[in-house]
């Protein structure tokens, strides 16, 4: 999995917005200065409408379609993702095909080599299925496990609301990494807003 922030807002964002509910433009100077010190007193009272002027897009590689299902539960995130109509044929073609999917590292022995039997065998019916009759009718068939790339574009508000659901257990493992990954690359000035939910 590879996390990649391709852009996002200022804090300033939040601290005008914040600011302007409350007429009080006056004090801008003094917390352009201390974001974080305006920004947790919003937290803590529960005013989080504001955080949503803060905007991320994320470059997101190698989840698993499995995970993809879940991201895309959180309705209030823009998703744009590899389409398996345009891309199905160019990444079944000429890849390893065990580079394709994900094995969890829970499987051991007798039970890993089942998995990535079943796996191979799915992605092969799937490529067989494509060339004869379009990627419309193998992608039917890929299973979950499959790696997919995306673009995902959340405001502040929505991604604690991620975090909160979805830093740890008992989420699917792979969302409690994904989360971590986005933690990471997150400026350095706007992490205090999520790290709770990590502790």
């Amino acid at each position: 999995m590879k996390v990649e922030l391709l852009s996002h807002s200022p804090l300033s964002n939040i601290i005008h917005a914040g600011l302007t509910c409350t007429d009080r433009l006056d004090k801008l100077p003094h917390y352009l200065a201390f974001p974080e010190t305006f920004i947790n007193r919003l937290l803590r009272a529960g005013h989080e409408s504001v955080i949503e002027h803060v905007v991320y897009t994320f470059k997101i590689e190698d989840i698993t379609r499995g995970l993809l299902q879940q991201l895309a539960r959180h309705r209030l995130i823009s998703l744009s993702v590899q389409s398996t109509r345009w891309a199905l044929d160019r990444v079944l073609d000429g890849t390893v095909m065990e580079e394709l999917f994900y094995v969890p590292e829970e499987l051991e022995g007798a039970d890993r080599d089942k998995y990535i039997e079943v796996a191979l065998k799915q992605l092969q019916q799937a490529r067989t299925l494509a060339e004869a009759f379009g990627n419309d009718v193998g992608k039917y068939i890929i299973p979950e496990c499959m790696y997919t790339d995306l673009v995902m574009t959340v405001n502040a508000r929505e991604l604690r609301h991620i975090f909160q659901l979805r830093a740890k257990p008992p989420a699917l493992k792979e969302f409690n990494i994904l989360v971590r990954e986005i933690y990471n690359v997150l400026p350095d000035s706007h992490k205090f807003m999520f790290e709770e939910f990590l502790e």
